[in-house]
């Protein structure tokens, strides 16, 4: 019989003859607390056969290079649980900011949290139910156009127990024929190039509905841009998550749209330019 720590280092010793990292030490981490028991306290125990055969199926789909949430069924995000599967865009760090940017400019610009929000192109639904979930005053609208998507955010916000309202549409059609406003409009769009080379985590186990842009990476942003203007309201705010090197062609973008427009720019935690919000 192995020890855990004897586990984790034969983990770690496939993963790294194949990637430059590994995850199996998280891995582990996180599989053990299904089973309530403590990594650090059980490091030189002896692995039972149960957690032991788990973690092996789970080490084999990471060196199949699927992405870890996808092999525990979930991601953190704003220190909460996200289920996620191939439906939905995998969130990342970098989109926690976006939801922490967003609450302080709404604090900042209306001085209330009593408006009307809509999380658009949702995908799993974290960026809305965590507005939600931190400022309950908000009343929050989650839109994608995907049936499947939608179905996991309906997961999320029953287990987050997150008072949402979820619809299905192509972008704001939907918004526009009923004539529905919004004081704050979310999205995190697709913005990768369509030619762009991504690992084969993203490429082949993400939805491309969720990844790729169009040509310049920028096609969902134009459509977002053009159909809101019926549906922001003035005062109002629309802010995006964008690709680092997209602020440029991007506010130029905007300006077309929104020429009186204020805009504002913020940097992820690798001060890359990754979020670009508009004032009217």
């Amino acid at each position: 019989m192995r020890t855990y720590a004897q586990v984790m280092q034969a983990a770690d010793k496939q993963l790294l003859a194949v990637f430059d990292h590994s995850d199996a030490g998280y891995y582990m981490r996180e599989l053990l607390e299904k089973y309530d028991l403590d990594l650090y306290a059980n490091l030189d125990n002896f692995i039972s056969q149960e957690i032991d055969t788990e973690f092996q199926a789970g080490i084999k789909r990471l060196l199949d290079s699927e992405p870890l949430a996808h092999v525990l069924g979930y991601s953190w995000f704003y220190g909460r649980k996200f289920k996620v599967n191939d439906d939905v865009l995998i969130p990342r760090p970098e989109t926690e900011q976006l939801v922490l940017n967003t609450i302080l400019e709404v604090e900042s610009y209306f001085d209330t949290f009593d408006l009307d929000l809509l999380d658009l192109a949702c995908g799993s639904g974290a960026i809305g139910i965590s507005l939600k979930l931190e400022e309950p005053e908000l009343t929050v609208s989650l839109s994608d156009i995907s049936k499947e998507a939608l179905e996991v955010v309906s997961e999320n916000a029953d287990k987050l127990k997150a008072e949402v309202e979820i619809s299905q549409g192509d972008m704001l059609q939907k918004y526009i024929a009923n004539g529905d406003k919004f004081d704050v409009i979310i999205c995190n769009p697709p913005y990768i190039l369509n030619n762009e080379q991504l690992q084969a985590s993203v490429y082949d186990f993400e939805p491309h509905l969720a990844l790729f842009g169009g040509e310049d990476g920028l096609d969902f942003y134009r459509q977002v841009l053009e159909e809101s203007k019926p549906v922001l309201k003035n005062p109002g705010i629309l802010g995006f998550e964008m690709g680092y090197d997209q602020k440029e062609t991007l506010s130029n973008e905007i300006l077309n749209y929104y020429p009186e427009a204020q805009i504002k720019h913020f940097k992820d935690y690798a001060n890359l330019d990754r979020m670009i919000f508009i004032f009217i």
